[in-house]
């Protein structure tokens, strides 16, 4: 009777390894991080729609059936996103044939073979550089002659202008409230930034700086 049932739960073991595909290994692994505070709502929210994309780009076949061509047929799928999102993608896609490999799931890490690469984007990357101090003091000055016009702008010219002038972040800035601004003192203390959720909604985070 023993034997029986151990049989029966090894065959019901393989047919589980047998329906694990990339997206459904890489959704326990981000939950799992996520559950236990490894990772942040927003770090969460950016590996689901990594997973959204491999699931509308990949076919959802058991982890065991996917092939190089599989993957050579991803890359050409991704070509016109970022190479940040790119990057983001093969590192899940490595990381969920790792996991799959250590399980036994699969018993060749495909990732591993010397005929797939990751591909760059088709996008072309602009190179980003900090306003020079002429070009600050320009800037400074557009918005201000804006701001004597009245214009419907305003809220968004104090924001950069908060930015401009402290160093702060904008989702800190559009984050600020009463109880961070100290008139006797001439102080500004950030206690919170904006943030998104895994939801995509609009949520503040705790943060802590003097200005």
């Amino acid at each position: 009777m023993q034997l029986l049932f151990n049989i029966i739960k090894k065959r019901t073991f393989l047919k589980q390894k047998k329906k694990e595909t990339i997206i459904s290994i890489l959704e326990k692994y981000y939950y799992q991080k996520f559950k236990n505070n490894l990772i942040s709502e927003r770090s969460y929210a950016i590996y689901q729609n990594i997973i959204l994309i491999l699931k509308n780009n990949l076919i959802n076949l058991p982890i065991q059936s996917i092939t190089i061509k599989d993957i050579e047929n991803l890359n050409d799928k991704i070509l016109n996103f970022s190479n940040e999102t790119i990057s983001k993608i093969w590192y899940s896609l490595n990381l969920a044939f790792k996991i799959a490999y250590r399980h036994n799931i699969i018993k060749y890490n495909i990732m591993q073979d010397e005929m797939i690469f990751k591909p760059r984007s088709n996008k072309i990357q602009s190179k980003i550089e900090a306003l020079t101090v002429a070009e600050q003091s320009k800037l400074i000055n557009i918005l201000n002659n804006e701001l004597q016009n009245f214009t419907k702008y305003e809220y968004f010219i104090y924001a950069i202008l908060l930015c401009l002038y402290t160093g702060m972040r904008i989702g800190e800035t559009l984050a600020l409230c009463k109880d961070a601004i100290d008139l006797e003192n001439n102080t500004l203390t950030v206690k919170r930034t904006l943030s998104t959720n895994k939801e995509r909604e609009n949520l503040f985070k705790k943060s802590y700086k003097n200005l």
